[in-house]
């Protein structure tokens, strides 16, 4: 009987939602230009790879090579939050392009990512624990705990 991988599920889900969010970037920016003018930013322009290689790519790797290890909530939560704030710093910093002046205010967000998601990768380091293997003849704990 087959059965499919939760995980494996789980991870394909991810990589379609941040490519949903990648496709809302590339008609974002679309419309935006529509209606900008004919001014640009290359900030705008490539909003869209920030969720297609943060989000697509290491979701589509764990699900393609069943990668055992699983991040905790804490985790993905400030790996998300880092997307979001280089998303949001990309979309701030393309508006204030366009409309020709400058600012600063862009650089909390890219600070604000870079810290999110080097927190994300250090509780994922913390929290790694290889799963142990069973010995050929050791049953699980469930069986030992119901013929009791």
């Amino acid at each position: 009987m087959y059965t499919s991988d939760p995980n494996k599920q789980r991870h394909q889900k991810t990589a379609v939602l941040f490519l949903a969010l990648s496709v809302f970037c590339v008609a974002l920016t679309l419309i935006y230009e529509q209606f900008s003018y004919g001014q640009f930013s290359p900030y705008m322009r490539l909003m869209f790879l920030i969720p297609l290689l943060l989000g697509t790519v290491p979701a589509l790797i764990r699900s393609r090579f069943r990668i055992p290890y699983r991040p905790n909530v804490s985790s993905t939560y400030f790996w998300n939050m880092g997307i979001a704030l280089f998303l949001n710093g990309c979309l701030i910093k393309s508006i204030i392009e366009i409309s020709g002046r400058f600012t600063s205010y862009d650089r909390m967000y890219w600070i604000g990512g870079t810290i999110c998601i080097a927190a994300s990768l250090l509780l994922s380091l913390l929290s790694f624990r290889p799963k142990k293997r069973k010995k050929a003849g050791e049953d699980s704990l469930a069986f030992h705990s119901l013929a009791k």
